[in-house]
């Protein structure tokens, strides 16, 4: 059998350091001061009370272990959510996060036929209240080929751009080449939030 020594102590005298480097404080308290002691006894150490000890110990640990695994599996679920968000595009509005002022992030994208040089779209119904993103791709054919084509501006009959003003979205284009389409994906918060 083993004893150990309980003590308790009044008065603790403390002392306080600084970490220099991180300009952390640190308040230590002297526990083997002698004169702070007001009771010393000796506890017995039985098997009973070390299994007893360990059962507490486990204990704790599993259940310290158990909340963090159900925290990580909270923040990994949180993160697969909003990695489907991020990646979700459709032609139907969807909810896709939070902007930095707590307001609700949207995102819409538009299928646009071109059949001239200047198209404009009505987004009233959005109620877009911030813009955050506006980004388009001109498809369409030339030579047989297939070009998908950012806003751009080679000459003044070869260009394509894109405008946002007063919930109004307009295309110009320098020519409509054969077999084009523009798709516009709108990232906005609304004024009904």
């Amino acid at each position: 059998m083993f004893n150990w020594k309980d003590r308790e102590y009044v008065n603790v005298r403390k002392r306080v350091f600084k970490n220099l480097d991180t300009n952390e404080i640190l308040n230590m308290e002297i526990q083997d001061d002698p004169d702070n002691i007001i009771e010393e006894s000796d506890t017995p150490l039985t098997a009973y009370c070390l299994n007893l000890a360990q059962h507490e110990l486990v204990e704790d640990m599993n259940n310290t272990y158990n909340e963090v695994v159900t925290e990580i599996n909270e923040n990994l679920d949180k993160i697969e959510e909003k990695q489907r968000n991020i990646s979700n595009y459709s032609m139907e509005e969807q909810k896709i996060g939070t902007w930095i002022d707590g307001k609700p992030l949207y995102r819409k994208v538009f299928k646009l036929e071109v059949l001239n040089v200047s198209i404009s779209t009505n987004v009233t119904s959005l109620s877009i209240d911030t813009l955050t993103s506006l980004k388009s791709f001109y498809n369409y054919v030339d030579a047989n080929l297939i070009y998908k084509r950012p806003p751009y501006f080679s000459s003044s009959n070869d260009y394509f751009a894109i405008f946002y003003r007063q919930n109004i979205i307009e295309t110009r284009l320098g020519c409509v080449k054969s077999d084009g389409n523009i798709l516009i994906i709108l990232e906005y918060t609304k004024t009904t939030d």
